[in-house]
């Protein structure tokens, strides 16, 4: 007799689940089985490999293609083209249909539902399993938040914020910007492992669910969030037999149970040639019984098959529970249930195991072999030992691999497993050292990976991204212990990322706190480029008294140094202060000294840095021929090091130059080039500036509607990170082509009106932020402005225009969405 169950109606309900109505999909084995079947005229159009649904590897899919079938579908609803963040899974999961419709069922009645269970109920796994259902169900996706790495409870909004792609800005909280963001947008947050946290989730999940009309919140936890109109949801453990009979019951009944069915799954993974049968399905459903059907449980138990068989595995798990609940086999609370299979299964690990399992607690987050050997090799776990050591982990499930970018592995732990894990280490009087090593061998990492200015490197970006869990932990461990040297030390190393990752409120508190470390305000190298990256990151905030207070200090400290680098990089700090503020003339003094300096010493970043740096001021002052001599110096000096991000930038700043002579057709190769430059390394918080000149330059070549494409992909941008000089940029482009929509139209009354106000919220935006327009938005503000108000009387301009410099952001944010709604733009 053949079971269709698992994997079988799984796949086929994966695949009807990503197609569309009238197509006709099949899999890589249907395929090749049907291959030389076909009908005359049908053939198998391969579509690729896909992510489908909770299906461990990727499926190759088919569209059946025959003359009464149409031809063009949308794409696929895969979990590719899907907006969402749900992590590819490793292991199939098994069951839990009814969990996931009943789950699915109360969200449609609520905005906040908390799925409860003890650690390693399946709590995570089954928030994935109903994301992945729903991804394709609303319109902005899924997105997991994971806290179990997060300490800091007022890191929490600014970590849900990392995850939606959010930018920081510089004078609100995260929580604000959180919030804007999420207004009208239709998605479900997976908050996940709450616990640790409850109140301030509880406070946020409130507010973001009062200010906001269609998103919902999933969180796991292991209590309730105690939030007006939450609906509490506790996970059931996975379906089980009765174990009194248990060997009257039919094998086909027995088979179908979803703890035996894991077991069997995992079992597989240790033992290929394993199969549920008559003769072991009795054991195996006694196993999963004493494991109260708990899916940590199931996944640790056949981990041990590798040394005995399940009848043994069920005896000494019998025995196990006995010691550990006296005998008392009723009412065994789910907790102590759990509690006693990880000290079963730690107590059959080797003695080196458990103390290397012990050792890898110190970690957050992910961490690699090379940093498991560092930290935890040390007597009597020799360093070479590790490597097997953490593969028997691995292989006993204590240990998750998982794989990153380029194909190698990265390990983790499941909560649960590491806090049993961290008790113990306290207990054994090892945390202080193992923490201290963890943030030595951090602060190594940090200063090789930590990319010095115009050295930007693609896989070490990625690794220091990967790994910023463990070095923030380790910088707040220094913190936290004073050792003044070795956090600053770590913010030094971490200054870049902060800067070009745009997270710039948690690296200035960071930055703060390690250098109200220093009383003495020793002049040491590490506090000098701890002063410099403060006053760098400062100025984005526009906060510039503080960052120019900031840099003095640090060009106090080295100048007392003798630190010539250094010096170069302060004044370069109080160039860029002068140039932000306005101050033209001064920005150019410093620039001019920078540029003597960095060719004394050598340093051609620093040298191109400077030339580029004047050649934007020069462009500020219309002195385009000198300006354009800078910017081609500039793009020579980054190309001969290699500095992408500079060669990015000049070639932008002869875009600027080609835009202002109205070189449209110039102008353009550059800014593509520029843009594509910027996508391809990441760096994505100037993209909305390139956008912007973009969308001015097609409007010159009459492309309106590419043009407003550009706009638009600004403006999405812009309202996460609300950089409120790029915004006003962006509103120009708006601008003149709402006034080309008006020309069109014999000058509409609407346009102009919209026209006038758009002026109005540039005027009073740059004045809030005390900052003006880079040329060539300038030139085109002056231009519009007065195209604005010669076409209506002054009365009515003076109205709308008055209208706009009283918005508060977030109205401007939705007049602008309505904008796009209702107007052409000249198409």
């Amino acid at each position: 007799m053949i079971l269709y169950f698992g994997k079988t109606l799984n796949r086929i309900a994966r695949l009807l689940s990503v197609g569309h109505g009238g197509q006709i999909l099949v899999s890589l084995v249907s395929a090749e089985l049907l291959q030389d079947h076909l009908p005359e005229g049908v053939k198998l159009q391969d579509l690729g490999e896909k992510r489908l649904k909770d299906l461990v590897r990727p499926e190759r899919v088919f569209q059946v293609l025959a003359p009464d079938l149409p031809l063009q579908f949308p794409a696929l609803k895969t979990l590719e083209t899907l907006p969402n963040n749900l992590p590819e899974q490793l292991t199939s999961f098994i069951g839990r249909e009814k969990e996931i419709e009943e789950v699915k069922g109360l969200l449609s009645k609520t905005r906040l539902l908390t799925i409860l269970g003890a650690g390693g109920v399946g709590k995570t796994r089954l928030s994935l399993a109903i994301g992945a259902e729903m991804v394709g169900e609303l319109k902005d996706g899924v997105w997991l938040v994971e806290l179990a790495p997060l300490t800091d409870p007022g890191l929490l909004a600014r970590t849900i914020a990392q995850v939606l792609s959010l930018k920081e800005e510089s004078d609100r909280p995260a929580q604000a910007t959180l919030i804007d963001h999420l207004k009208t947008r239709e998605l479900l947050l997976i908050i996940d492992n709450c616990e640790h946290l409850v109140e301030v989730v509880a406070r946020l999940s409130h507010e973001l669910l009062k200010s906001t009309s269609k998103l919902k919140i999933l969180a796991t936890s292991r209590e309730a969030l105690q939030v007006a109109g939450e609906i509490s949801w506790r996970v059931p453990s996975l379906s089980l037999p009765d174990i009194t009979g248990v060997e009257q019951q039919k094998y086909e009944q027995l088979a179908e149970y979803e703890a035996i069915r894991l077991f069997e799954e995992r079992a597989r993974a240790v033992q290929p040639d394993f199969s549920l049968n008559p003769g072991n399905i009795g054991a195996v459903a006694r196993v999963c019984y004493r494991l109260d059907g708990i899916p940590l449980a199931l996944e640790l138990a056949p981990a041990r098959m590798r040394v005995l068989g399940v009848e043994q595995i069920a005896t000494k798990l019998d025995d196990r529970f006995r010691l550990l609940t006296g005998g008392n086999k009723v009412g065994l609370p789910r907790q102590q249930t759990l509690r006693a299979a990880i000290d079963w299964s730690y107590d059959l690990l080797s003695l080196k195991e458990r103390l290397l399992w012990q050792r890898l607690t110190v970690f957050s987050g992910v961490w690699s072999l090379e940093a498991a050997e560092a930290i935890c090799g040390s007597d009597p776990v020799e360093e070479y030992e590790v490597l097997d050591l953490l593969s028997q982990l691995v292989e006993k499930s204590v240990v998750i691999a998982e794989k990153s970018e380029r194909n190698s592995s990265v390990y983790r732990m499941l909560e649960t497993l590491r806090e049993y894990g961290w008790e113990i280490l306290n207990k054994a009087g090892e945390k202080e050292e193992l923490q201290s090593r963890h943030a030595h061998y951090f602060l190594s990492l940090a200063e090789s990976l930590g990319q010095k200015e115009g050295n930007y490197q693609e896989e070490e970006d990625r690794t220091l991204g990967r790994m910023y869990s463990n070095i923030r932990w380790a910088m707040e461990w220094a913190i936290e212990k004073q050792n003044s040297n070795l956090a600053l030390r770590i913010g030094a190393a971490l200054g870049y990322f902060w800067d070009t990752k745009g997270l710039t409120s948690e690296g200035f508190e960071l930055l703060s706190k390690a250098l109200k470390l220093s009383v003495e305000k020793l002049e040491t190298e590490e506090r000098g480029r701890t002063l410099y990256w403060a006053a760098k990151i400062t100025q984005h905030m526009n906060r510039h008294t503080e960052s120019w207070e900031l840099a003095e200090e640090s060009l106090s400290v080295f100048r007392v140094l003798g630190n010539k680098l250094g010096i170069v990089s302060a004044l370069q700090n109080f160039g860029l202060i002068a140039f932000y503020s306005g101050n033209n003339a001064e920005s150019a003094s410093y620039f001019q000294e920078c540029l003597l300096l960095a060719r004394d010493i050598g340093d051609k970043h620093l040298l191109g840095l400077s030339n580029y740096m004047l050649g934007a001021v020069a462009l500020q002052q219309k002195d385009l021929i000198l300006a354009r001599t800078y910017f081609e110096e500039a793009q020579s000096i980054f190309s001969e090091i290699k500095d992408l991000i500079g060669v990015s930038g000049s070639i932008s700043g002869q875009g600027l130059i080609a835009l202002m002579r109205k070189d449209y057709t110039i102008a353009r190769p550059y800014f593509e080039d520029s843009i594509q430059i910027k996508i391809r390394i990441g760096v994505n918080k100037d993209l909305p500036a390139e956008y912007n000149n973009l969308g001015n330059t097609l409007i010159g070549l009459g492309e309106y509607g590419i043009a407003l494409d550009y706009f638009k992909e600004s403006f999405t941008l812009l309202k996460e990170t609300q950089s409120k000089l790029q915004l006003c940029e962006c509103l120009v482009g708006i601008i003149r082509l709402l006034l080309r929509q008006s020309r069109a139209s014999n000058y509409s009354k609407t346009s102009f009106f919209d026209t006038a106000s758009l002026c109005g919220i540039v005027s009073s935006t740059l004045a809030a932020a005390g900052a003006s327009l880079n040329q060539p938005d300038k030139d085109y503000y002056e231009e519009v402005i007065a195209e604005a108000r010669a076409g209506q009387s002054e009365e009515v301009f003076n109205t709308a225009f008055n209208s706009g410099r009283n918005m508060k952001i977030e109205e401007v944010l939705t007049y602008v969405n309505e904008l796009f709604q209702t107007n052409d733009f000249g198409n």
